[in-house]
């Protein structure tokens, strides 16, 4: 039995020009110590304007995928908000009937005559059957992303079942990379209002800054929504212009980056070297001691040295050297 894959991924999704969706993820699937590329995308069409990009165990995205499809199938060109709670409610759902199954099944209860019939239950036992079924959880979130009749919307799912609007931070990232490709857009001072050009590259350079958290795949999967008659979701192929072209852009950015950083080295390198030069000490000039006929008229003026005592200042050699000790 394959162990619950963990959120070892990253997904974007940015809204451009106050119009579109754009997004990126990548296929990185973790199973306990073994990871793999799935050959599909981490990208699920919800509906003609609507996709969920999910990071976490990819068996419990389907299930709630399926049942959020079935739920919504009776509604006429659903919201974006519509998609995004009945995603949620799924996964609410799920997340309970998992708790149910782990925790009160094998006690021959349900969450029904648990819930209705706590007065025949000790109080510790429902304090502690409470707690596990409130910590349990899917280890999974989603972002789903779409554009309606009301324009581009980005909602984030994750436990217990919620359903975040990021539609005025403009973007959203999930899964354990979240963080790197947070900052390119903190750092770019993203605006959902940025042209579309730029909100594709930005989102595609996000997703490869990710690429060094480990639990994060190198493959990156692009996509867009239009607005209007074209709001169709458009998932682009490795093999697109556009895509061998943003990953030349990421290539030489790369490249040019590396190339100032040694630059910014080598200078940095030599301004203390020149600091160190400047400081170093100045070689002292060798001075010849004076000699002994000064030495014994200076000694005998101060009276350091009685006239006794005189004859034994003797005359040292002259390279600097202490002269020689006086025989005894």
């Amino acid at each position: 039995m394959r162990r619950k894959g963990r959120a070892l991924t990253v997904c974007i999704a940015a809204i451009s020009e106050n119009t579109y969706i754009v997004g990126a993820a990548d296929r990185l699937i973790t199973y306990g110590d073994t990871e793999y590329e799935q050959p599909n995308p981490k990208i699920l069409q919800l509906a003609s304007n609507t996709v969920a990009l999910y990071s976490g165990s990819p068996e419990a995205h389907t299930s709630i995928f399926l049942r959020t499809l079935a739920s919504i199938a009776g509604v006429t060109s659903p919201t974006v908000e519509q998609i995004a709670e009945a995603y949620a409610n799924q996964f609410a759902t799920l997340r309970r009937q998992q708790a149910e199954r782990k925790y009160l099944t094998p006690i021959g209860l349900t969450s029904w005559n648990f819930m209705n019939n706590q007065t025949n239950l000790t109080p510790s036992v429902v304090k502690d059957l409470t707690e596990k079924m409130e910590r349990e959880d899917l280890d999974c979130s989603a972002i789903i992303a779409g554009v309606d009749q009301t324009g581009p919307h980005i909602y984030v799912v994750d436990d217990p079942g919620n359903a975040e609007c990021y539609d005025l931070d403009g973007w959203a990232a999930i899964g354990i990379g979240n963080r790197h490709a947070d900052q390119e857009f903190i750092r770019d001072k993203y605006e959902r209002s940025r042209p579309f050009d730029e909100s594709f590259l930005l989102t595609f350079l996000a997703k490869k800054k990710a690429d060094i958290t480990p639990g994060v795949g190198p493959t990156t999967d692009m996509f867009w929504i239009g607005s209007g008659p074209a709001n169709t979701y458009t998932l682009l192929d490795q093999g697109d212009d556009i895509v061998r072209l943003v990953h030349q852009l990421h290539a030489d950015i790369e490249a040019k980056e590396k190339e100032m950083a040694n630059d910014a080295k080598n200078k940095i390198k030599g301004w203390f070297a020149k600091l160190r030069k400047q400081q170093a000490p100045a070689k002292q000039e060798q001075v010849s001691p004076a000699s002994t006929s000064e030495a014994r008229a200076y000694l005998a003026a101060s009276g350091s040295v009685g006239p006794d005592h005189q004859e034994d200042i003797r005359e040292g050699p002259e390279t600097g050297q202490p002269p020689d000790q006086p025989k005894r």
